[in-house]
């Protein structure tokens, strides 16, 4: 096991320093202060990355309406890195965005219903705790959509291309 290793400075290098203590430092303390400070940038990258998956996904999916869509990222913007939650309101999501509450409330449960968000209200006084969902399903179809309208996009490209070489 190691052990902490003290630093010191045996003499003092300068008159100014005359009569200070040099300051102790815990090398074993100092490493695993930066090892934890690098594994929470870690973290909080990675969920970074995971709601910017979220969103791009949610943006693709063709079933959700544009006011749905709006609603989710602003809904997942709020979504707190360390508990995984947004305790955001309605009534605050329709302030952002500018709509009524009815339709952020709409809009809410057309996501629910699409699986991409889950909540529960824990008494009646609180706000939703709502989480982003993110399901096989979901990601399937979405990818199946888009390479689809890939697939169309190329053959109305040869189509052109074989137009062209004709004339």
């Amino acid at each position: 096991m190691a052990v902490p290793v003290e630093v010191t400075r045996a003499r003092p290098t300068n008159k100014a320093s005359v009569g200070r203590t040099a300051e102790i430092i815990d090398i074993k303390k100092a490493a695993s202060d930066k090892a934890a400070a690098a594994e929470k940038a870690a973290a909080k990258k990675s969920f970074t990355s995971e709601k910017l998956t979220w969103i791009n996904l949610l943006m693709m999916d063709r079933g959700q309406q544009p006011v749905a869509r709006l609603v989710g990222i602003a809904i997942v913007q709020t979504i707190n890195e360390e508990i995984k939650v947004s305790k955001t309101s309605d009534r605050v999501i329709a302030d952002r965005l500018g709509i009524c509450v009815r339709t952020v409330i709409t809009s809410r449960q057309a996501l629910r219903d699409g699986e991409w968000l889950a909540w529960h209200k824990p008494n009646p006084r609180a706000t939703n705790r709502t989480k982003m969902v993110l399901t096989e399903k979901n990601i399937r179809s979405v990818e199946d959509y888009q390479t689809a309208l890939k697939d169309q996009r190329d053959f109305e490209a040869s189509e052109r291309r074989r137009r062209c070489s004709k004339s």
